[in-house]
């Protein structure tokens, strides 16, 4: 997710200026990713560099108005950042997007891919909602050979609040039969809370999921 601007833009340009070096030592001219974490008293730390869009990319897309893909198919033709009209300077962040992904995974079995046809799919849609997907559609074949996602689901508001209420509504409206699927409203519902209130204080990193009847199983990370 993104956080609202006055959470990160205060240390922001800082970072940026750090960076910016990184891959001009490399000599690597396109669009890439740069993971960093920032703790509550606002300071940064540097986790890797990615030389590709990462999959939440759809997030920086929806609060800033700018295609990411679009641009970095143009700057694989050769054209400049000035000539796409993208100046550090011009940049604005504009309220908040969070999103979750819809795949299609067995809670019963370790969360492991599940793979069939699917027989019915209808998706939560509605001003704020976008829908990134490939092969959800009802009879869709989901092998075994592909990943999982079935298509992520980013909403976008005013504030974390906002977004974070119609992503609660999105999920409720979905209806997959046919495989088993991730990504029930209740799941959403049961990290709300925590959503809205996240404050990193530390290393450890505690991912819970969620079984669709609301059972959990839960892994820490450093």
């Amino acid at each position: 997710k993104a956080l609202q601007p006055f959470d990160f833009l205060s240390v922001l340009h800082d970072y940026l200026t750090g960076i910016r070096g990184l891959p001009m030592l490399v000599g690597y001219e396109n669009a890439g990713t740069v993971e960093f974490l920032v703790d509550k008293h606002g300071k940064h730390y540097f986790i890797e560099v990615n030389s590709r869009l990462q999959v939440e990319h759809t997030v920086t897309e929806e609060i800033t108005d700018v295609d990411l893909v679009h641009a970095q198919l143009r700057v694989c033709e050769g054209r400049s950042l000035p000539e796409l009209g993208l100046k550090q300077e011009k940049i604005r962040v504009n309220g908040c997007a969070i999103q979750c992904r819809v795949t299609t995974e067995d809670p019963s079995r370790g969360f492991q891919p599940d793979t069939g046809r699917i027989e019915v799919f209808r998706s939560g849609e509605g001003m704020g909602i976008r829908l990134d997907s490939a092969s959800a559609f009802q009879g869709a074949i989901i092998s075994p050979h592909y990943d999982s996602l079935l298509v992520k689901v980013i909403a976008s508001g005013k504030d974390l609040h906002t977004a974070s209420s119609k992503m609660s509504r999105a999920l409720a409206e979905f209806r997959v039969r046919g495989v088993k699927r991730v990504s029930h409203s209740s799941r959403f519902e049961l990290q709300k809370e925590k959503v809205e209130s996240v404050c990193l204080s530390d290393a450890k990193v505690k991912i819970e999921y969620l079984h669709p009847k609301g059972r959990e199983g839960k892994r820490e990370t450093t």
